[in-house]
């Protein structure tokens, strides 16, 4: 059997690996990040229950920075070094990538079924800058370009920490209380797991309560849960048309991660694509730009696959 690349998408909570031959995924495991104390351990344990192949190529998308062949995570004490984890592994080579940027490369791979659609004239436009934008553990985002001599490829960001707004006043005592508890209060305090909670909180819900148990309450019509899920989906909405106008992403925006992918139902009918078009005098143009929800929990190693070797 021909060498494997081993895939890896290593979020805050968990880590999905992949073994991918001539650029197929033929096989995965998910490890839970908090059984392993670094990542090299993790590594191990996938590839003993993967059967032990021989690797190639070691391509990780990591949730947080990643500079250069360096990373680490944003929301997790792992560290990553890819010369380190290549000799480790036994690979030739090793790269890693910020996970929404390896999310965003495997959005032209999607099958028709792999997502719903939230609103807008159908489905993304390739030959036009698309946006993802992915809760879970945190908020990542990143813009796909679009396919053309010299250009091509995603760009990876930081968006998950730029400050979130208020667009009326119940939002703006919302933030108020949220920033007595964590001072600034940025777009991944709120569209995240764990801001949910926060979220559900500051309307008068149980500090403890999970983002499961959140949602569980919401779909079944229970207060505060299902007040702050609706407006959980209204910033949602807000912060993706934002970011569309940001970036400039025309071919539309898709939705992603273990979060929204819980209530897609209650998401479509929410405030979301209200809150996304309602932007002034380009609410017009918004009305154009289509949003989709993901329902894959593999797209970013379908992104690594696609440019993965073996």
């Amino acid at each position: 059997m021909p060498d494997a690349a081993l895939l890896g998408d290593i979020g805050g909570t968990n880590a999905r690996f992949a073994l991918s031959r001539g650029g197929r995924i033929c096989a995965r495991e998910t490890l839970a990040v908090a059984d392993y104390p670094c990542v090299e351990d993790a590594l191990a344990a996938a590839l003993e229950r993967l059967g032990a192949p021989r690797v190639s190529a070691l391509r990780l998308a990591v949730a947080g920075v990643v500079a250069g062949r360096r990373a680490r995570l944003t929301n997790g004490a792992w560290r990553f070094d890819a010369a380190a984890l290549a000799r480790r592994v036994g690979a030739a080579s090793a790269e890693l990538r910020n996970d929404a940027q390896a999310a965003a490369l495997g959005l032209p791979r999607l099958a028709p079924e792999d997502s719903r659609p939230l609103g807008g004239p159908g489905a993304l436009d390739f030959a036009a800058p698309a946006a993802l934008v992915s809760v879970g553990t945190g908020l990542g985002a990143s813009l796909l370009l679009p396919a053309a001599p010299g250009g091509g490829g995603a760009l990876a960001t930081e968006a998950g920490h730029i400050g979130l707004p208020a667009a009326d006043a119940e939002e703006a005592r919302i933030l108020a209380r949220l920033r007595e508890r964590f001072g600034r209060v940025s777009v991944e305090t709120v569209l995240s797991g764990a801001g949910l909670g926060a979220l559900a909180a500051a309307l008068g819900g149980a500090e403890s309560t999970t983002p499961e148990a959140t949602i569980a309450d919401a779909l079944a019509g229970r207060a505060p849960a299902a007040a702050a899920l609706e407006r959980f989906c209204a910033f949602l909405g807000a912060v993706a048309g934002d970011l569309a106008l940001a970036f400039g992403a025309w071919g539309g925006v898709a939705i992603a991660g273990g979060v929204p992918r819980r209530f897609a139902a209650f998401l479509r009918a929410s405030p979301f694509r209200a809150r996304f078009e309602a932007k002034g005098r380009f609410s017009e143009r918004m009305r154009r730009v289509p949003t989709v929800l993901v329902v894959r929990d593999d797209l970013a190693l379908l992104g690594l696959a696609a440019g993965a070797p073996g």
